[in-house]
């Protein structure tokens, strides 16, 4: 019996996941709404930790070395609209570079697991 394909080998591996990464932060530090939450940061390293973090939340051959997800975020005020500006953003740019509508659909569910670490357990809608 073949073994399945990982979503991060699906969608191209390692190559793949920093086209995507890099082109989607090239949205998201522009962006009119979440934008702010990078002015002032090092946007290299988030970019690196999170081809990082995609990889392995991907089941790709990588692991995390980052801080835990919730700490990071912990204090910015990111709304759950703005983790789901976040979301739409991640989906144009899966949909810019081809990524087939079911897979674009796993990585946004997988990515969603984590909204409460974000957002905090109680965030704010605003």
């Amino acid at each position: 019996m073949a073994e399945e394909q990982t979503l991060y080998d699906a969608l191209g591996g390692k190559t793949a996941i920093e086209k995507l990464i890099t082109t989607f932060y090239e949205k998201v530090v522009d962006d009119e709404r979440i934008g702010k939450f990078f002015q002032g940061k090092d946007v290299q390293k988030i970019r690196a930790m999170q081809i990082e973090f995609f990889g392995a939340a991907l089941d790709g051959p990588i692991k995390y070395t980052g801080l835990e997800i919730a700490r990071v975020h912990s204090g910015l005020g990111i709304s759950r609209n703005d983790f789901n500006r976040y979301v739409q953003i991640l989906l144009q740019t899966l949909d810019e570079l081809g990524v087939s509508s079911e897979h674009s659909t796993s990585v946004i569910d997988r990515i969603n697991l984590y909204v409460d670490d974000v957002v905090g357990k109680g965030g704010i809608d605003g």
